[in-house]
């Protein structure tokens, strides 16, 4: 890793073998509510500077040029003091006894697999005991989208596209710079996705003072996205009636029709191994919106699609483990 590299340090364990573990005990035992809890989690502090910044920067009486500059030096601030902590910490973990396993706890709750996993699949139970409410409920746990009037066909639909932005954003994305950057690679890119996820949205309020966070979010992801596409074409081939053909064909073909930069690529990925078809509605200022379909597939998604959604995305996390241990392995040859 460029990281070890240029530290010059020898000691401690691997960096990559702490990612492995970290993969492994993460998809086994997830985040521990008491620690998500925690507010010495570095996820929570991250999201209390985001809301400070907002509280304190992001005023109306501003103009949106003053609100834009302000949130350009927020998310810059936001990453320098987060790959400054992860710089430290990671020569520490390589010169001190058991620092090692501060980061191997960073790495387990700053990549998110199990939790989504059991996320959705609630909603596939609640789907399955025509549970509407609950179902409802569930979903509305992990989308800012309004979900009271949604149905059957579109609470599956948006659960599997939860899967599918996970696979790319909490997944595929912290890893990939880990393995390029260690831990300043993983904690600045967590940190300039929490900023986007919290104040990159279209919303009027935000449009200014998000703009950094959000088109820095999309550099970030711009390659981790493909590789999420990837992997679950890869999946594919081992989950029954799934059509790793399709999936990449559809994938190739429909990326850039969903209306969301990181979600698209694993999306339509999974459309087409699953052959379901995904709507997705465009929004801008000022004009009508207008609706573009994701796959060729059946869109009436019910729960057993979720089901082998949900299975997909499994084996595609560890395609993705094994890809991580192939690097290990090379790496220590």
């Amino acid at each position: 890793m460029f990281l070890m590299g240029l530290s010059g340090l020898s000691g401690g364990f691997d960096p990559l073998i702490l990612l492995v573990a970290g993969l492994i005990v993460e998809a086994i035992i997830g985040h521990l509510p008491i620690v998500r809890q925690w507010q010495g989690n570095p996820t929570y502090i991250m999201r209390r500077y985001v809301l400070w910044c907002d509280d304190k920067l992001n005023r109306e009486s501003r103009s949106g040029g003053d609100r834009a500059i302000r949130g350009g030096l927020a998310v810059l601030f936001l990453i320098l003091l987060s790959g400054s902590v992860g710089w430290v910490l990671a020569s520490l973990s390589q010169t001190i006894q058991l620092i090692w396993i501060l980061e191997l706890w960073l790495v387990i709750i700053l990549i998110n697999q199990r939790e989504t996993h059991a996320k959705v699949q609630r909603i596939g139970r609640a789907l399955r005991q025509n549970d509407l409410r609950a179902a409802q409920n569930n979903l509305g746990q992990i989308t800012t989208e309004a979900v009271d009037q949604s149905d059957t066909f579109k609470i599956a639909r948006s659960g599997l596209e939860v899967c599918a932005n996970a696979m790319a954003r909490d997944v595929v994305a912290p890893v990939f710079w880990y393995v390029l950057f260690g831990l300043p690679g993983l904690l600045v890119c967590t940190s300039v996705s929490i900023m986007a996820q919290q104040i990159g949205t279209g919303i009027q309020k935000y449009q200014a003072f998000g703009f950094s966070a959000a088109r820095l979010n999309d550099i970030f992801q711009f390659v981790p996205a493909r590789i999420a596409g990837l992997l679950i074409v890869i999946a594919s081939i081992f989950v029954p009636t799934a059509k790793p053909g399709s999936a990449f064909k559809i994938m190739m073909r429909d990326a850039g029709k969903y209306h969301s930069f990181v979600t698209g690529w694993p999306l339509s990925a999974m459309a087409g191994a699953l052959s379901l078809a995904f709507r997705s509605t465009y929004k801008s200022a000022g004009e009508p919106a207008f609706v573009t379909w994701v796959g060729d597939g059946n869109a009436k998604i019910t729960d057993r699609d979720i089901s082998l959604g949900l299975y997909l995305y499994s084996v595609s996390c560890l395609v993705n483990l094994a890809v991580v241990a192939g690097l290990t392995a090379f790496r220590m040859m």
